[in-house]
């Protein structure tokens, strides 16, 4: 398309286009953010507790039972989807939550605590 217009068009006009499209881009992706949350966005799965964020994204999720079978009583899967049964609070099954975090192969899992 960049090159119809600059022979068509002339180089000049082809280079305005591009500059004013991406920078238009870049606002709307900007005012988008603002507008859209990220618990907004359909598939997320969140549970809070105690300042603590654990979620999965059923987006990314391919249910490849990493997860379930590292820990089977912190995660199920539903539906070919990895769902949380429970939120530990010792520090032992943390660890082993952050292990299966850096397993999972599209990063669908969540953990910030």
């Amino acid at each position: 398309m960049l090159v119809n217009e600059a022979k068509f068009l002339d180089v000049q006009f082809m280079a305005i286009r591009w500059l004013l499209t991406v920078i238009s881009i870049l606002v709307m992706g900007y005012l988008i953010a603002l507008i859209v949350k990220k618990n907004d966005l359909p598939g997320m799965q969140s549970k809070k507790t105690s300042g603590v964020s654990f979620e999965i994204s059923e987006a990314y999720c391919i249910g490849c039972k990493i997860c379930a079978e590292m820990l089977p009583d912190v995660y199920k899967i539903v539906d070919s989807k990895a769902k949380i049964k429970l939120i530990p609070n010792d520090q032992e099954k943390i660890k082993l939550i952050l292990a299966s975090v850096d397993k999972c192969p599209t990063k669908a899992i969540i953990f910030d605590g």
